[in-house]
């Protein structure tokens, strides 16, 4: 398993742990469409760790990666979970 890739058990935590999309707080529980986002990119060698991943609904999504959306919301929300994380390259 490559550093970037997600385990089954870490994607059953993130849908445990977030429950609602980080931007609009849409509901993605289970049964409805979501997406796990990472706050850095796999490309950019972003790991597959809770610490760099949330959840979001499919249409924010699309908006994130379209740029519509403001980083700084899942940085934020990251930052409460894990307060000994190190954001300031985000």
């Amino acid at each position: 398993m490559k550093k970037t890739d997600i385990s089954k058990a870490v994607i059953k935590r993130i849908y445990e742990r977030d429950r609602v999309c980080v931007y609009c707080h849409r509901w993605c529980g289970e049964g409805y469409p979501r997406n796990i986002a990472h706050l850095t990119s796999r490309g950019a060698g972003g790991p597959g760790r809770e610490q760099n991943l949330y959840l979001v609904c499919p249409d924010c999504h699309i908006r994130e990666h379209n740029g519509e959306l403001d980083k700084r919301i899942p940085v934020e929300y990251l930052k409460g979970l894990y307060p000994d994380e190190d954001y300031s390259r985000i």
